[in-house]
């Protein structure tokens, strides 16, 4: 048996959580439009619970989420296509949480919005068990019951989420 140390990939915690954000009501995913990220899993609970959404990203499933909206007459769906990196941080930092539905080996993303001061909604497999886990409120199944499950259990105890132990926690990646 061998000793090893983890390395994680560098994220610059200091660019994103350089100032305090007063939150807005809304949620946000950033990332590619690409089956295994969920982002039609997140646009399917949206819809039906009537939340304010922000996607950032481009992708070739971003047209599928778009129909899944124009569909059901969602308005609480905002797709923000491209977002500039120096615009990730109040994008970020002024969401109610971030939402993380894929299965990744580590997931930037997660870590840049805690660095930002926001909590991680994230499924409860992969890198993100690591790096939101011991802070965020993870889901176990990739299904909108179960997310909403997990939204609801987030809303009603959000003040257990502060700022301060986000940042916190993403200095350690």
């Amino acid at each position: 048996q061998k000793n090893s140390t983890t390395i994680y990939p560098g994220v610059d915690t200091k660019m994103f959580a350089k100032e305090a954000f007063e939150k807005s009501n809304y949620y946000v995913a950033v990332g590619r439009f690409i089956p295994y990220k969920k982002f039609d899993l997140l646009v399917e609970t949206f819809v039906k619970n009537g939340l304010p959404l922000k996607l950032a990203g481009t992708g070739p499933e971003l047209e599928k989420c778009k129909k899944i909206v124009a569909e059901n007459k969602a308005t609480n769906i905002e797709f923000l296509g491209f977002v500039n990196e120096s615009d990730l941080p109040t994008l970020y930092g002024k969401a109610k949480a971030f939402l993380f539905p894929a299965e990744e080996d580590f997931g930037l993303t997660p870590v840049e919005a805690m660095a930002a001061g926001t909590p991680v909604i994230f499924y409860n497999v992969g890198g993100a068990v690591e790096t939101a886990g011991p802070v965020g409120m993870p889901f176990d199944i990739q299904t909108v019951e179960n997310l909403q499950s997990v939204i609801e259990k987030f809303e009603k105890n959000i003040e257990n989420f502060s700022s301060e132990k986000m940042k916190l926690h993403a200095e350690k990646f």
